[in-house]
């Protein structure tokens, strides 16, 4: 595997990222007396997974995993594009009425956003600097080793 200190700066500088803007939704539910403090934290931790994914189908190892990644691509935009649409419809509607105008969806909204780009992003990084087989080294499918007798 090749390492480099682009990937663990990214890394670290993601996690402390990520830890920071849920240390401040927690400040900001205690500050301003907000219900449901764990269900913020859980937005952000479904944003921190959305974006792991996301970050992974953006960083394909070679011809055989873009290959792969342009299929799931094309089964998430799919759902995106049918069922997820038509969900969306009652939330948007919502939004425009006024009613989701409470300070707690703003905050959950902006969690999930920066805990999605933030790990993505950290995802992609290190997917590009760490992780790739080493150049010199062929590269051999997963098998026990040879027992000697």
């Amino acid at each position: 595997m090749v390492t480099s200190t682009k990937s663990i700066s990214g890394i670290i500088s993601g996690g402390v990222l990520v830890l920071v803007v849920l240390c401040v939704a927690w400040r900001a539910h205690v500050e301003l007396s907000l219900p449901g403090t764990w269900l913020t934290v859980l937005v952000g931790l479904s944003g921190i997974a959305l974006g792991w994914l996301l970050g992974f189908l953006a960083s394909p190892y070679g011809p055989e995993e873009d290959t792969r990644f342009a299929k799931y691509a094309s089964l998430i935009s799919l759902f995106l594009s049918g069922y997820a649409l038509a969900k969306i419809d009652p939330v948007v509607n919502k939004v425009l009425s006024g009613t989701l105008t409470e300070v707690s969806y703003g905050l959950r909204f902006a969690v999930f956003f920066i805990c999605m780009v933030v790990s993505a992003i950290t995802m992609y990084v290190f997917r590009l600097y760490t992780g790739r087989p080493d150049p010199g080294v062929a590269q051999t499918a997963c098998r026990p080793p040879n027992q000697v007798s």
